[in-house]
């Protein structure tokens, strides 16, 4: 199977990329792969302007500092065959905007990224300052996936094949941390009735919600490799959810702590717990998906609580 692998030093931003497999050098080795993933040959020339960014050339640049210079965003879109939009906010990992058409996506991205900002600062980014007027650009669109309807495939990106530095993966094991607290604060002291209360029959109840966030953290790990720390987690029934939402985050710092260079570099298709059996995934995509899922599912509490709340009314 390829993957990128980078040579020469890393901060050579002329720093070469092998696809291993392919034997060819950046750029045209990065499009290889671009053109295999998604169908858009206007996107290749900023696969190869990615290469030559600092942020991405191998220099632990992929961090907070980054956003202080920020003069637009680079917003990423999929699209799937309804017209449901999904944008991704490259430098913001875990920031994303939703919503039933890309018009109206558009036009919440500014909100959405003062709010993702102001999270940050809260937590104690201190870089992560609100401008004023936020200022954005369409890098790419890919058609047919959106991830936060479940049960769909999630884009590769182009940034997504990009290995990412240890100083970035820090960072996102950090940013994780800060969603785990936010979850935490809305759920960790719900009685037993609240956590199992569902709006509908089909609809996961808090509890359920939960579960399914533990188990991802398992999950989005396995897209990249079939770890053997991942057969080394007990099972919890659904009464122990918070110690199995402990002991899963756990491994899951543990194992993105140690991932190999190989691991940060390799494309893979993984056919175990698979609903799509030629789905590509990277390190990057598994970074930015672990993100925002667990962000989308705080969403998904918040709506569920503000059911409960006009049920008892």
């Amino acid at each position: 199977m390829p993957c990128i692998r980078s040579v020469g030093q890393e901060t050579n931003r002329e720093q070469r990329i092998i696809v291993v497999g392919v034997g060819l050098p950046a750029p045209k080795a990065v499009s290889v792969i671009a053109r295999r993933s998604f169908d858009q040959r206007s996107n290749l020339q900023k696969v190869d302007g990615l290469l030559r960014s600092p942020a991405y050339c191998g220099v632990a640049r992929n961090d907070i500092r980054v956003i202080k210079k920020m003069d637009k965003y680079k917003i990423y879109l999929e699209v799937d065959r309804k017209g449901c939009c999904m944008a991704h906010i490259r430098e913001l990992p875990g920031c994303f905007v939703w919503d039933r058409t890309q018009k109206k996506v558009l036009e919440r991205v500014p909100e959405i990224i003062k709010g993702y900002l102001s999270f940050l600062k809260k937590n104690g980014e201190k870089n992560a300052s609100v401008p004023k007027k936020i200022e954005y650009e369409i890098m790419e669109t890919q058609k047919g996936t959106c991830p936060v309807i479940s049960g769909s495939k999630a884009a590769l990106f182009s940034y997504d094949l990009l290995p990412p530095a240890k100083a970035f993966i820090n960072q996102c094991i950090r940013w994780m941390g800060y969603n785990r607290k936010e979850l935490l604060k809305k759920v960790g002291k719900l009685s037993d009735e609240i956590l199992d209360w569902k709006p509908e029959k089909k609809v996961r109840s808090i509890r359920e919600t939960l579960y399914h966030v533990a188990n991802c953290d398992l999950w989005y790990l396995s897209r990249l490799k079939d770890f053997k720390e991942l057969y080394t987690v007990p099972e919890y029934p659904q009464e122990k959810i918070f110690d199995k939402l402990k002991k899963n985050r756990e491994v899951a710092v543990r194992v993105l702590k140690k991932l190999s260079a190989e691991d940060r570099n390799k494309i893979n298709i993984p056919r175990k717990w698979a609903k799509y059996k030629n789905e590509k995934w990277t390190a990057g995509k598994m970074l930015r998906r672990f993100l925002e899922h667990e962000r989308e599912h705080i969403g998904t509490i918040d709506k569920t609580l503000g059911k409960y709340r006009k049920s008892i009314a």
